[in-house]
């Protein structure tokens, strides 16, 4: 009976995770309509809109994307449907799903050490920013398989304007700590490396590649990319956030946060992961705004 229950409270997890925003699944989104001239500049973007207009159509732009580079073999130009979301409100606030409490322990970290679940909802929530390049499902690959994804810290709190290179944040001790299979190892790892990443409250980038995620299970497949089985962090490199706009279009110049008018963003990125170059450039990308 309370393995049932225990299965009950981890698939009530997956859809709690999906409802909150920390599922790696694509969002259907329709392409955008054919560039038509810029609209004039509007404030700060920084009102009480929520979602930043969902019911209007993008008509000042469409999206594009390229992505330059092979990764342990792979390609990182597979079909893919960009996952933008901009937060608002921080995910750090909730209490832990079920699935946090499989992934914590499965790190190594305590659901019961306070400063641990601190460091784990920084680590897997406390982004502000989120661009997600998932492999697109098919039929039995229900996921789809690889998953390059972008995460921006501390953004919002150091008041971080358009145009404004971010650095990479150097993660790729917590892959060598994972592949060496040994969990005490992970667990120190990653308490070194949120603890630096938060004592220096500089807008930081994360930048994670997981070339197949077929192997792992449905549990781990829902979680973001950072704590896939076999994740691969950039070392170094930088990502961009530029022309951001609002619902009718208009460039939003000087953001002030919370930032809930934002609709759509171009993204640049460049760094080296497993000591490989690579470049990512995404224009009109339509945001998702979480609070």
């Amino acid at each position: 009976m309370k393995t049932f229950l225990r299965a009950c409270n981890l698939a009530l997890g997956v859809l709690a995770c999906v409802a909150i925003g920390c599922a790696e699944t694509s969002e259907d989104r329709q392409p955008a309509s054919p560039a038509t001239p810029a609209p004039t500049s509007s404030g700060n973007g920084g009102d009480s809109t929520a979602g930043g207009g969902r019911a209007s159509s993008i008509t000042w732009c469409s999206t594009a994307l390229t992505r330059v580079g092979v990764i342990e073999g792979t390609s990182l130009d597979y079909p893919t449907t960009p996952s933008t979301t901009w937060f608002n409100t921080s995910l750090e606030e909730l209490a832990l799903s079920p699935i946090d409490e499989e992934m914590m322990k499965g790190a190594g970290l305590s659901p019961n050490d306070r400063a641990d679940v601190d460091r784990f909802k920084y680590f897997a929530h406390g982004f502000d920013f989120r661009l997600i390049l998932g492999d697109t499902p098919s039929p039995g690959n229900w996921f789809g398989k690889s998953d390059l994804s972008f995460y921006l810290f501390d953004v919002a709190d150091t008041a971080t304007q358009p145009g404004v290179s971010i650095e990479v944040f150097d993660a790729s001790a917590v892959r060598e700590a994972r592949v060496s299979g040994d969990k005490s190892r992970l667990a120190s790892t990653l308490r070194t490396t949120i603890d630096t990443m938060k004592a220096s409250r500089r807008p930081k980038a994360i930048i994670a590649f997981a070339p197949d995620r077929i192997p792992e299970t449905s549990i781990e497949r829902v979680f973001i990319n950072m704590f896939a089985r076999n994740v691969y962090f950039a070392s170094k490199g930088s990502v961009t956030l530029s022309n951001l706009r609002d619902a009718t279009g208009a460039v939003i110049p000087s953001p002030v946060y919370p930032l809930r008018k934002l609709r759509t963003v171009d993204v640049s990125a460049e760094g080296d992961v497993a000591a490989t170059p690579f470049t990512t450039k995404a224009s009109c990308l339509d945001v998702q705004t979480s609070g």
